[in-house]
């Protein structure tokens, strides 16, 4: 590895654009920090996503009613993160 990760940034604008949109279906969101697996070309580097949770378990979107009543998916998280340097 030739750097190393000093903070990961994340943009007002996108995020609070993000959170505008998923806050009414979370009560909590959790950082995460993970590492990119070998043979990406940022291995080894640490980085963070926001997941929001709702309950103790990741959030959902609610059921789409209106085509025949769909079960709700996860809402993805945020992960639109800078690495720095």
């Amino acid at each position: 590895m030739t750097q190393q990760t000093m903070n990961v940034s994340f943009t007002t604008p996108e995020l609070m654009a993000w959170l505008d949109q998923v806050k009414v279906f979370t009560d909590e969101f959790r950082i995460c920090v993970g590492v990119y697996p070998d043979g990406e070309t940022k291995a080894g580097r640490i980085t963070a996503i926001i997941w929001p949770y709702k309950g103790g378990k990741p959030a959902t979107w609610p059921a789409d009613e209106g085509k025949g009543g769909g079960g709700s998916s996860f809402i993805p998280p945020f992960n639109e993160g800078g690495l720095q340097p």
